[in-house]
């Protein structure tokens, strides 16, 4: 499946409704997926295939989506009224090349529009819905491409395609030309993974984003352990983190990673602060300082349009204190 058949399809679709459902195995396909609805000018909303049946459902009927991308063996998971589109079956654009009667999707996006929409289990434990716009998308976007400018950059993901820290770790380096390298998403899988022994191609990991706790039990390992010290950036976030494993991360004199602690709630586009983090770091690790375009006054975030039975044209409005 290619991106661009992607986006055929999803232009075509006869449907005023701007959110595409993509529902598929953790996989080159998902990447394709997103980034090929992204193309027709539409958003998509990421559903992890580990939830349950009755979740999916509730999000496919909440976010009233105009199609799910998904396959054969999944297809059973989404509720009958939900339309479908195999990524199997999707419109093949080399045919159409071949036969000169491809045309590329128009469309017309404006800054407001939306991107994507994470949904989080919320304080009630049902789906609720995060919608992320272009412009929040791309001050993140020029954030990391400042941030994050080393050139050959191998990332390993290793978060659920359903959380916005995928949006860091997947579609940021896929779109600036880097290689991804698609580890499972969970701390025990990972101690068996490129981190240690690289890819297959022989490229080394150099970037990597996860959580403080992931990282101390996958430098229980050594062989994990000097993969972590080799890397050129490790971001670590979603948690406290702690000072002790400042110290275990960067034992290597030859080779230590810029330890970078970063913060933010999906609400806000993945991360609204960062800092760097060193050997000689003392006392609390900080937040650090707010990345260009947030600040460290109330901030409004959602989409204003809305998602179906659940609308997000409430502002959510939250305060942020760094420590600079």
């Amino acid at each position: 499946m290619q991106l661009l058949d992607v986006a055929c399809s999803v232009a075509s679709l006869d449907s005023d409704r701007p959110l595409v459902g993509i529902l598929l195995p953790r996989a080159r396909e998902f990447v394709a997926s997103a980034l090929g609805v992204l193309a027709a000018g539409r958003a998509y909303v990421a559903i992890d295939p580990a939830q349950p049946a009755t979740r999916i459902s509730a999000i496919i009927r909440d976010a009233d989506v105009a199609a799910t991308i998904t396959n054969e063996d999944m297809k059973t998971l989404l509720p009958p009224e939900c339309p479908i589109l195999l990524s199997g079956h999707l419109r093949g654009v080399s045919d159409a090349l071949s036969c000169g009667t491809f045309s590329a999707p128009r469309y017309s996006l404006e800054s407001h529009d939306l991107a994507y929409v994470m949904y989080t289990s919320g304080s009630t434990g049902e789906p609720k819905g995060v919608a992320v716009g272009h412009r929040s998308l791309q001050i993140l976007m020029r954030t990391l491409d400042r941030d994050l400018s080393e050139p050959d950059q191998v990332w390993m993901a290793a978060s659920s395609f359903a959380f916005d820290s995928s949006i860091v770790e997947v579609l940021w380096p896929v779109s600036r030309g880097h290689y991804l390298c698609l580890g499972p998403n969970d701390a025990v899988g990972l101690l068996d993974s490129q981190i240690a022994t690289g890819t297959s191609q022989g490229r080394r990991i150099t970037h990597m984003q996860g959580t403080p706790s992931m990282a101390r039990l996958l430098a229980s390992d050594p062989a994990t352990l000097s993969g972590l010290q080799q890397l050129e950036k490790l971001l670590l976030g979603g948690e406290h983190f702690p000072l002790d494993l400042v110290p275990l991360l960067t034992a290597n004199e030859h080779s230590q990673p810029r330890l970078i602690n970063v913060y933010g709630p999906t609400e806000a586009t993945v991360w609204v602060s960062r800092s760097v983090v060193t050997p000689d770091t003392t006392g609390p690790v900080s937040i650090g300082t707010p990345i260009p375009g947030t600040g460290d006054i109330a901030k409004s975030c959602g989409w204003g349009r809305g998602v179906r039975r659940r609308p997000l044209t409430r502002r959510c409005s939250f305060r942020l204190g760094f420590r600079l």
